[in-house]
Formats: C-alpha cells, sequence, structure tokens
C-alpha cells in the first residue's frame, strides 16, 4: 500500500478500551470497589430498564383501559355542563361526595347575577342600597374559591381599587380539581347542619330584597329586552332565591349541572367508572378552553384521542363573540367545526357533534326573535326551532364532508344538557359508540 505500513488487527489502537479498561496498577481493593461500582450501575440500568417496560406496559393497559374524550367549542358552548353530566352518570358516588363544595360556586353565580341587574338601574335606585352588601359577598366568594375576576391578573395586573364600585367581569379559575379541595374544607359534608358562614348569613338577610329586585317590573322588562347580558343559568336561580340562600342550602344535583365557573387553559378530568356496565374503565376528559386566546393549544392533544365531542350551541344565532364583537357565535361554530374536520390528525378520529342548547333556542324563537334578521342564508326557512335545527344538521354534515380528509360518520345529537335525564340516555348512546370504536381499533394494534 505505497509507502504506508499496514496495520494488523492485533496492532489496532483502541482509545475506548483504554478508557474503560483498569489500570494496570490496580489493587486489590480498587478491583473490589470497581467491581462494587459496575454491579450499583448494572443494577441501576436494569432498573431503568424494567421501569420503561413497565412504563409501556401501563401505556398499552391504560390504552385499552382508558377512553381519551376531547371536549371542543367556543366559551359558553356547555363544555363545562357535559363534563359535570360524565361525572354523574359515570362516577355518582364520588359526585354525590363532591356535591357539597359547589354551594360557595352558585351562590357565586346568584350573587353576581343580582350585582349584574344592580349594576344597570339608577343610582338613586332603592335596590342599590338594600342589596349593597352583594357587591362583598360576590368578592368573598371569589378569594374563596380562588377565582380571578378580571383577564388583567392572567398578565399581572391587580387592581383592586374599584373592586366594591362594581360587578367584576366573569371570575374564573386556573384549575378545576384546586377550587373544590379548597371548597370541601368548608363544607365537608352535604348535610343539612353545615355552619352558616358569613357569606351565607348576609345572602339570607337579602333573601326577601332579592326577590323584591326580581318582581321589580322595570327589572323584568330589562331582562326581557336584554338591557344587560345574564348567564344562561342566571333565570333559573335567580327563579330558587328561596331555596338558594337559605342558611341551610344544600345543592341539588340540578344546582352543580346549571352552576357556572369558567377555567382558563386546558383542564384534566380522569373519570374511573363506578357502574357495573363498564365499572373500573377509566373516561380520560379533556375540557379544552373555547376563547380564542385558548385555541392554539388544541391540536397538542389531538394525539392518541378517542373521540372529540364538539358543542355548538344553537341559540346564539343573533349573538357576537365576547372577544370579538363582529364575528356572529354560529358562524363561529362552523369555522371552528372546519378546522376539526380538517385536521389529517383527526382523520380517523370519532367525531361526535351536540347541537346544544335546544331548549334556548326554542324559548328564544317563541319570544319573537327572527333566524333570517341575523341569518340571511336562512332564508325564507319557518321560523320554527325544529326546522333551524334541521338546517343546522345538514349544515355541519355538509362541512364535515366537504372539509374531511378522508369520508367519515357524524354522530350528531340534539342536546339540551341542563337536563340531566336527556342527556343520560345521549351519554350512555355516545359512550357505547365510543367503546366499540376504541375495541375495535385496539383489536387492529
Amino acid at each position: 500500500m505505497g509507502n504506508g505500513a499496514q496495520v494488523t488487527g492485533a496492532g489496532m489502537h483502541d482509545p475506548l478500551t483504554d478508557a474503560i479498561s483498569p489500570p494496570h496498577d490496580e489493587t486489590v481493593e480498587q478491583k473490589a470497589d470497581r467491581h462494587l461500582d459496575e454491579a450499583n450501575a448494572k443494577r441501576i440500568s436494569d432498573e431503568i430498564d424494567r421501569l420503561i417496560e413497565a412504563d409501556a406496559v401501563e401505556l398499552k393497559r391504560r390504552r385499552r383501559k382508558g377512553i381519551k374524550v376531547l371536549l371542543l367549542g367556543q366559551s359558553e358552548s356547555g363544555k363545562s355542563t357535559t363534563l359535570k353530566n360524565f361525572q354523574l352518570q359515570c362516577a355518582p358516588k364520588k359526585w354525590a361526595e363532591e356535591r357539597a363544595s359547589w354551594r360557595a360556586v352558585i351562590q357565586l353565580n346568584l350573587a353576581r347575577s343580582v350585582n349584574i341587574i344592580l349594576d344597570a338601574l339608577p343610582p338613586d335606585s332603592t335596590h342599590k342600597t338594600s342589596l349593597a352588601p352583594l357587591l362583598k359577598v360576590q368578592k368573598d366568594l371569589e378569594r374563596r374559591i380562588g377565582a380571578n375576576s378580571r383577564e388583567d391578573h392572567l398578565h399581572g395586573h391587580d387592581d383592586d381599587s374599584d373592586d366594591e364600585k362594581r360587578p367584576a367581569q366573569e371570575p374564573f379559575v386556573r384549575s378545576y380539581e384546586g377550587w373544590k379541595a379548597a371548597m370541601s374544607k368548608f363544607f365537608p359534608r352535604a348535610s343539612s347542619d353545615t355552619e352558616e358562614d358569613g357569606v351565607t348569613k348576609t345572602l339570607v338577610d337579602c333573601r326577601e330584597h332579592m326577590q323584591a329586585l326580581c318582581e321589580d317590573v322595570q327589572v323584568r322588562r330589562m331582562i326581557r329586552d336584554k338591557a344587560f347580558r345574564l348567564e344562561d343559568s342566571a333565570e333559573f336561580f335567580l327563579s330558587n332565591i328561596e331555596r338558594v340562600a337559605s342558611p341551610n342550602y344544600v345543592p341539588s344535583d340540578d344546582d352543580v349541572i346549571r352552576s357556572r365557573l369558567r377555567t382558563v387553559g386546558v383542564q384534566e378530568h380522569r373519570i374511573v367508572f363506578e357502574t357495573s356496565r363498564y365499572f373500573d374503565k377509566e373516561l380520560l376528559v379533556y375540557d379544552v378552553g373555547g376563547a380564542r386566546s385558548c385555541r392554539a393549544v388544541w391540536p397538542a392533544y389531538f394525539d392518541d384521542v378517542n373521540a372529540i365531542i364538539f358543542l355548538a350551541p344553537v341559540n346564539c344565532f343573533d349573538e357576537r363573540l365576547a372577544e370579538d364583537r363582529r364575528v356572529n357565535r354560529l358562524e363561529d361554530s362552523f369555522n371552528l367545526w372546519q378546522t376539526v374536520c380538517k385536521n389529517k390528525l383527526l382523520a380517523k378520529t370519532m367525531l361526535i357533534l351536540f347541537l346544544n342548547k335546544c331548549d334556548l333556542l326554542d324559548k328564544k324563537l317563541k319570544s319573537g326573535v327572527k333566524i333570517k334578521d341575523s341569518m340571511p342564508s336562512y332564508g325564507g326557512r319557518p321560523n320554527d326551532a325544529r326546522k333551524f335545527t334541521r338546517y343546522l344538521r345538514r349544515k355541519f354534515v355538509e362541512l364535515s364532508m366537504q372539509d374531511s380528509p378522508e369520508p367519515r360518520k357524524i354522530f350528531l345529537h340534539l342536546t339540551t344538557l341542563t337536563d340531566t335525564e336527556s342527556t343520560a340516555i345521549t351519554l350512555s348512546e355516545v359512550q357505547d359508540g365510543i367503546l366499540k370504536n376504541q375495541l375495535l381499533h385496539a383489536n387492529m394494534l
């Protein structure tokens, strides 16, 4: 090979061998220590391998045993109400244990609804004077729950200077489970002998004044004419002041289902089935924020999901997004639905569509609101809830056919999620469908 010397295998120099070989002058004690270190290193390595293998087995077990469901939809579409219905139907014992912790949230819903009405009344209104203590009640309950009152808190601003002068924006929490744990310390038992605290005493003292407010002709007219925006559940709690503002108030299932506490970010909920039908199976539900600022994180949760429940409120055809008053809420649902259908990661994912709040749609149309005034595309079709939901069904199905990467079946339900009896039937069908689909894919692995 030219002038170069050929190096034989025996004469090759391997730096790695030199690095790991014991020193030539190694003593007996050093050799014993080295063997001990090597044994420990092997034991640690074997333990790591065992843990990796165990994690792989556990992941496979969870995939077969667990059901991963994503709740998607704009804000106030009914995602949290869907979650609560799942908890009520799948894990009734745990639901009953936690029901009392919702007392503070329901009291907050009532106090906040009253404060929104008061804020719209003239400064000299006698209602404002008699119900002034409810501003402090609202603030105290928000602090107790751990809720922020304004979006500014998300950006580090914290100015309480006018908290006592006006009702805050809708309160929100970052952790769904965190506030429940805190509330369980206040109300550990769902019993009639719950100790009366300052908040409850104030509500009891203001009960008759709250009832007088709701019976006021001017206030009723303002509510009818939508002079201010109340939550969908406000009317329910304002109609139950006598019961909610009582010393020994204990929430009912209906109260909890209708209560509202906005969450920001992504909330993960693990529900273990207590019913014999699917006993010990796990339902992993992700409640993904529907506000525009939260939607960018949606795709991060698309991997390995068994089903998506997409919620589109049908009563909001004449409403605008809180984040952008130029955008119609129903049009926003159409756009979100298209985004989900187009995503290639979800091409084989089961899509379930809830056209929700059918009861509120019927009520709105019966009050005289015309669909065509807000949706010219509806044309001269009848101003009827049944005809309108049929129109929406076709619209959503057409969008899925147009935008899905491959042909797929859409499971569509008309829902009133505050009706727990009808929702139980719907969720039973949904669970069966998801489990059958999961078993089919599990057998293909």
